[in-house]
């Protein structure tokens, strides 16, 4: 994601800045829990709430790169129907998904 973040907004990172703000961001999510062995080790039934939080980066930088296709041409209509689709499947797994992608989507329009 943040590699397609760095394309969209015409930065250029390396993929050495990439990696390090990525792997930053894990250690300091890791470090800041308050209990690690309850966080990574959680029972198998809060998966359906923790799996969106894998996949919505992928939907994001799926998002963003068709953003930057697009700008020189229209996209093909099928990647419209497989981002809604993705975006369906995400919301499927919990309701604290949808709540979250509805708010980053009333930021969206505001941003616009």
């Amino acid at each position: 994601m943040l590699s397609e973040a760095s394309r969209f907004s015409k930065n250029g990172w390396s993929k050495l800045t990439i990696a390090a703000l990525t792997f930053l961001v894990v250690f300091f999510a890791l470090l800041q829990a308050p209990n690690r062995f309850q966080i990574l080790y959680w029972r198998s039934a809060m998966s359906t709430h923790f799996a969106p939080l894998v996949f919505m980066p992928f939907l994001a930088a799926f998002i963003l790169k068709v953003i930057t296709e697009s700008e020189a041409k229209s996209a093909p209509f099928w990647k419209y129907v497989l981002g809604f689709l993705i975006a369906f499947i995400i919301g499927g797994f919990s309701e604290p998904t949808v709540a979250v992608m509805i708010t980053l989507l009333a930021l969206a329009f505001a941003a616009t």
